[in-house]
């Protein structure tokens, strides 16, 4: 009985350890960094290692940090040539979007390119486009744009 408590208290240990194992990211010449921004971006990015194993787990966050972090490493990697912003329906608060817009207003200081893609915008998601040097939007999408209320 004690074999098979222990057995199974290795096994979760194993499980656990195998799913906040990092991956080696190796980013090749010429790269383009794609911001997805289609989930809520939390302040800080919450790793939950059993979150994956569950089927119905909990909604998947980025975090504002991390989005920072991730855009001033790529100011300064010289492999990466620009980043393509994908900002459909972002689920993030004027703060969080103006400090995402000023990191990347600070990217595009290093002479590097920004260019936005939806297949819809809000104002909130055109907002955070509008400092890329080029934003497109799908033929058949649509702009919801009717104004700011307090």
């Amino acid at each position: 009985m004690i074999a098979l408590v222990l057995t199974t208290i290795l096994g979760i240990f194993i499980l656990i350890s195998i799913s906040m194992a990092d991956e080696a990211v190796t980013v090749q010449d010429d790269s383009v960094l794609v911001l997805k921004l289609n989930v809520p971006i939390a302040e800080q990015e919450i790793e939950d290692p059993i979150a994956g194993l569950l089927p119905d787990g909990p909604e998947m966050t980025v975090g504002l940090l991390q989005l920072k972090e991730t855009i001033s490493r790529a100011k300064t990697d010289p492999k990466i040539k620009g980043i393509l912003l994908q900002t459909e329906m972002i689920g993030a608060g004027p703060a969080s979007i103006e400090e995402l817009r000023s990191s990347l207003n600070d990217f595009k200081k290093s002479g590097k390119w920004v260019v936005a893609w939806a297949g819809a915008y809000t104002e909130s998601s055109y907002y955070l486009a509008s400092v890329a040097d080029r934003v497109y939007l799908n033929p058949n999408g649509m702009v919801e744009f009717n104004g700011l209320s307090a």
